[in-house]
């Protein structure tokens, strides 16, 4: 029998720790972002630059305007930095300010 873990359990992405990330990213910017994870976990950091790489020129080939192409890479990027950022906080408690 597979094992769930409950909402808001330990290990667990909570809406809170995506929103999080999300402003986090938004504000320090995808650049700062993915140096940090770059320092911080070299081969997850490698991989994503990679494959930021290889989405960005099969989006390129596809022939749309370049303001699109560009607009869809901004978007691929953020997203997987916001989820990698929301993974490594989860479990971690945060601080608000009230």
């Amino acid at each position: 029998m597979k094992h769930k873990p409950a909402a808001g359990a330990a290990g667990t992405v909570s809406a809170a720790a995506v929103l999080r990330a999300l402003q986090q990213v938004r504000r320090q910017g995808d650049c700062r972002i993915m140096e940090a994870l770059e320092k911080a976990e070299p081969e997850l950091g490698e991989y994503i630059m990679e494959e930021f790489s290889d989405i960005h020129r099969h989006i390129l080939e596809l022939g749309g305007p370049a303001k699109l192409s560009q607009s869809v890479q901004r978007q691929i990027q953020t997203m997987a930095l916001v989820i990698v950022r929301a993974v490594q906080s989860a479990g971690t408690p945060h601080r608000h300010n009230t």
